[in-house]
């Protein structure tokens, strides 16, 4: 029969044992939560914001098409899924796969990729002129200085929104 300290010290061994169990199992985790709090912390003194310009004109030339058909088949995509103590399985899922049209341009200063459009697909032809009405995605970064006022620290073209593409006419 055992004593109530002894009862106490086996309990408190078990409870002891579980804790280092969980804390073992939870260390991956906690130390990515820890990195990521110390790295937001270091970005705490910059403010991030998006813009986009007044739209733009410019002119380009066709200079590739891709196209994808439509699969009939549907595609089997295996993902592997990790669920802890129940163990690990694959899932499989099907994927019918759709039509693809991707048309290329080439400006003086940029390429732009149109996706998906298929009736532009099938009015331009590789070498087709075209006028595109377009604006751009800037990313700015602020420092926030002493004064509570924004010094900007960096301007970084995201990509370029297609608004309206046209066909020019010969």
């Amino acid at each position: 029969m055992m004593n109530s300290l002894e009862k106490e010290t086996k309990w408190n061994n078990m409870v002891s044992r579980w804790i280092t169990k969980i804390k073992d199992k939870c260390k991956p985790y906690l130390l990515a939560a820890l990195m990521a709090t110390s790295a937001l912390q270091s970005c705490s003194d910059f403010t991030i914001e998006v813009i986009f310009s007044n739209p733009k004109k410019t002119s380009g030339i066709v200079y590739n098409k891709e196209y994808k058909e439509a699969s009939s088949n549907p595609v089997t995509t295996s993902n592997f899924i990790n669920s802890g103590d129940a163990g690990s399985f694959m899932m499989d899922e099907m994927v019918e796969e759709e039509e693809e049209f991707k048309i290329y341009i080439k400006t003086d200063t940029d390429t732009f990729i149109v996706e998906n459009n298929k009736d532009l697909y099938q009015k331009l032809a590789i070498d087709s002129k075209v006028d595109i009405t377009y604006r751009e995605a800037h990313e700015l970064r602020y420092k926030e200085k002493e004064d509570w006022k924004k010094e900007l620290v960096e301007n970084y073209k995201m990509k370029n929104e297609i608004l309206d593409i046209k066909p020019q006419k010969n």
